[in-house]
């Protein structure tokens, strides 16, 4: 490892705030791989070392440190690609895209350009996360699989965001859309799981987030038709009404649980 990479980690390491969401997944990070990633984790290494770079520099950005920041990025890019083309995607790229891509809030780029990255990052996410959850279901679980459903939680509300942002519908933006809905409910875990109670504030907002994303995203598919001029399929039908469905027994869970008004209040009124 060279010398600036160990630089960056170390500064992620002091610096990461351990009630934050990312502070807490890099502390389960370091706590299995230690705070280098020495163990053949370079894209996580890179992963983060990127963020560090961002964060750092963040208040005093230059042309040195941009090309300091790409570089890295292509690194990541590269090894990506290579894991892809050898058929060795595995957790570690799941989680090193998700830094990657809160990453991309540090940088001052274009709003539209920012923006575009953020949803190809979203993207690939969502594809490798239902990629590896195929296999997840027949062996061993991923070593960090309660994270799963936290890091998608985030991409979601995001992903809302970003559509409310530009009011603008397209079909490849509806594809994501849905496969991130399809991929929340296939996993088999939840917000409950045993993660430090400095999450609960996470917790309630994702909880908030999911249940608007998840009604969302039905409305959106049966209205698929109208923004890209494509007929809904007889399998998104089938689809669309089993979300309902579930997010029917959903409704009915929040409606009982001491929760449930402070629950509602804040989806109402955001």
């Amino acid at each position: 490892m060279d010398e600036e990479t160990e630089w960056y980690l170390r500064v992620e390491y002091r610096l990461a705030h351990p009630e934050a969401l990312y502070g807490v997944i890099l502390q389960m990070l370091w706590s299995q791989y230690g705070s280098m990633f020495t163990n053949d984790c370079q894209s996580l290494q890179l992963a983060v070392k990127l963020n560090g770079i961002a964060w750092f520099h963040s208040c005093r950005w230059s042309p040195l440190i941009s090309t300091k920041f790409y570089e890295c990025l292509t690194k990541f890019h590269n090894g990506l690609g290579l894991a892809l083309r050898e058929m060795r995607i595995n957790e570690s790229h799941v989680i090193g895209l998700y830094f990657v891509f809160i990453t991309h809030g540090f940088v001052s780029l274009p709003l539209d350009v920012d923006r575009a990255a953020e949803l190809v990052y979203v993207d690939g996410i969502v594809k490798t996360m239902k990629h590896l959850n195929l296999f997840a279901e027949s062996t061993d679980q991923p070593m960090f699989y309660s994270l799963w459903p936290w890091i998608l939680a985030h991409v979601c509300g995001w992903l809302d965001s970003y559509s409310a942002s530009y009011h603008a519908l397209d079909g490849k933006l509806i594809d994501i859309w849905w496969a991130a809905h399809s991929l929340s409910r296939e996993l088999k875990l939840s917000l409950e799981q045993s993660l430090p109670n400095s999450l609960h504030g996470y917790r309630f907002c994702f909880r908030c987030c999911h249940i608007l994303f998840s009604l969302r995203a039905c409305i959106i598919a049966f209205l698929t038709s109208h923004c890209t001029g494509e007929e809904l399929t007889e399998q998104r039908k089938r689809e669309v009404e089993d979300s309902v469905y579930y997010l029917g027994e959903q409704i009915e869970r929040l409606r009982s649980s001491e929760t449930a008004t402070d629950v509602i209040l804040a989806m109402v009124w955001g």
